[in-house]
């Protein structure tokens, strides 16, 4: 039988597989476990900060108050605080219920400490003694509680230092000081640096640093050199977020330079030197647009994805209206690979601030609606230019099969809906917690959340059709469809894989011992099929 080559063959298959009666949507089976359920409302004022690695806690901070909610037991823990005498701040909880806090009880100062929910009014203190810098402050802790990254402060809350600390041991915690870079882009002495997120082996530390002005940021990474307790600092992406071949832009023209003349007995001197600072100004804004390519990282989004592949990042860019003239801010994801740090900014979901990213690409975000609403967001997947911005409601449905937008609506009149508000993930994905303001008596936080028996954030999305007959045998998976895009999973929901079908629908790809998921783009649509590796 001869055979049809592409492009022909593909459309056949194509249309065959379509209009095909056999064809049906393989809908994974998530197993909701809990919700949505609504946190009480003694808790209603304190935000989510966290959830615990598989979902047995929920806990958040709030003007020196503190609470650790139990998903098991339906019950909470309220650390009343103030300002003055008696501050908590939590950093991380366990599924042991084992509780990272921070507490300025004695001497007026934040000490961290550590305690367990079965005991909680005993706090042990962790000694992280530095007689400079006594305040004490976390910013990232793994999963596993080991290892955390954070900052120290003097009394008056203006020196501060960065530190990461092996907690294996409790009562006796192993310090680094970190070094950062002391100079901004322009070689101004930068305001201050920030860890933001730490890897799982503790080995890698990403935040950002502060220029001089305050208005720019640089992205940092800390990698912990090989059996040695120190670590080397590094500026990931200048050449991204600058255009290095331009000159620097110089000094901004300083008013005082420029303008001397008295505005009541020289006004025709004053007018002239008003109009030459200007010009110089602009002179200057145009160079700076040039070396900064118009764009500026936001300094505090920065967040790791599942899988730790990618760096999720917010940026700015200004624009020119050109009707009025005036010059308009607008902001985009960019996601950094964080193995060669290589950028990719999303430019059609403008105003997404990216939070997640699943290991199968899916990005989720909050947009703001207005000063105290957020909606979610999901970019269905990166990897392709396929991708879609939907709604977080609907792409449960999408996953789940669950529809939980009457969930989300806490008044009689279908035409007002309560947004989701910010999402917060556990680490292992069962887990989904939203935050959000509500009208509901007035402005206050409103917490739901639920559990799935899957992680939502490995799985690919089930509604694809289960039509490609794939064949795998010594090395080589037959997909059926010449010159298409195929990602293989494994079981856990990690691609290892990328390529690109031949001309006669075959990939060679060696796979070890399993069950695998193979995922195919063609003419726009995805198919999905899982296959068995002997």
């Amino acid at each position: 039988m001869k055979t049809i080559r592409f492009p022909l063959w593909g459309v056949i298959v194509f249309l065959a597989l379509t209009l095909n009666k056999n064809v049906y949507a393989q809908q994974e089976d998530y197993f909701l476990v809990k919700g949505p359920k609504v946190l009480p409302i003694e808790l209603e004022m304190q935000p989510i900060s966290g959830v615990s690695s598989k979902g047995e806690y929920i806990w958040g901070n709030l003007f020196e108050t503190a609470y650790v909610y139990s998903t098991a037991k339906d019950d909470y823990k309220l650390w009343y605080g103030d300002q003055e005498t008696n501050g908590y701040e939590i950093f991380y909880v366990s599924d042991m219920g084992d509780v990272l806090i921070a507490s300025n009880k004695k001497k007026g100062v934040y000490k961290l400490y550590h305690l367990n929910l079965s005991s909680p009014e005993e706090l042990i203190e962790i000694p992280i003694n530095d007689k400079e810098c006594p305040n004490v402050t976390l910013d990232a802790v793994t999963p596993d509680g080991k290892y955390a990254v954070g900052r120290l402060y003097d009394t008056n809350w203006t020196i501060r230092k960065l530190f990461y600390v092996d907690l294996t041991e409790l009562s006796n915690p192993k310090i680094i000081l970190l070094d950062s870079p002391k100079m901004d882009f322009l070689g101004k002495e930068a305001q201050y640096a920030r860890p933001f997120v730490i890897t799982k082996d503790g080995k890698t530390i990403i935040g950002t640093l502060c220029s001089y002005s305050g208005f720019e940021a640089e992205l940092l990474v800390w990698k912990r050199n090989d059996g040695k307790e120190t670590f080397t600092c590094s500026k990931a992406i200048n050449n991204y977020l600058f255009d290095l071949s331009k000159p620097l832009p110089g000094e901004r023209p300083n008013w005082s330079d420029y303008v001397t003349a008295d505005y009541e007995t020289e006004r025709d001197k004053y007018e002239q030197q008003q109009k030459e600072y200007n010009n110089a100004v602009i002179e200057w804004g145009n160079r700076y647009r040039d070396y900064t390519r118009n764009q500026n990282l936001n300094q505090f989004n920065i967040y790791l994805s599942s899988d730790e592949k990618h760096v999720l990042c917010y940026i700015h860019t200004s624009i020119i209206n050109d009707e009025t003239g005036d010059e308009v801010s607008k902001g985009f994801p960019l996601i950094v690979n964080t193995s060669d740090y290589n950028c990719k900014r999303i430019d059609n979901a403008e105003g997404v601030k990216p939070m997640y990213q699943s290991s199968t690409g899916e990005i989720f975000g909050i947009l703001p609606i207005s000063e105290n609403y957020y909606d979610t967001k999901v970019i269905t997947s990166i990897h392709d230019d396929s991708y879609e911005i939907i709604d977080i409601l609907d792409w449960l449905v999408k996953k789940t099969g669950k529809d939980f937008h009457s969930a989300f609506t806490f008044s009689t009149d279908a035409s007002i809906l309560v947004t989701t508000g910010i999402p917060v993930f556990s680490d292992d994905g069962t887990t989904l917690s939203f935050y959000g303001y509500t009208d509901r008596e007035g402005e206050l936080y409103r917490k739901t959340y639920l559990q799935f028996g899957k992680n939502l954030l490995s799985f690919i999305e089930p509604n694809n059709h289960e039509c490609m007959k794939t064949i795998y045998n010594k090395g080589i998976l037959n997909v059926g469809i010449p010159q298409a895009l195929v990602y293989i999973y494994n079981s856990s929901g990690i691609c290892v894989g990328v390529c690109l079908s031949d001309t006669e629908g075959f990939i060679r790809m060696p796979l070890i011992q399993g069950v695998y998921i193979a995922k195919l783009v063609f003419m726009g649509q995805n198919f999905v099929s899982k296959f068995l590796v002997m």
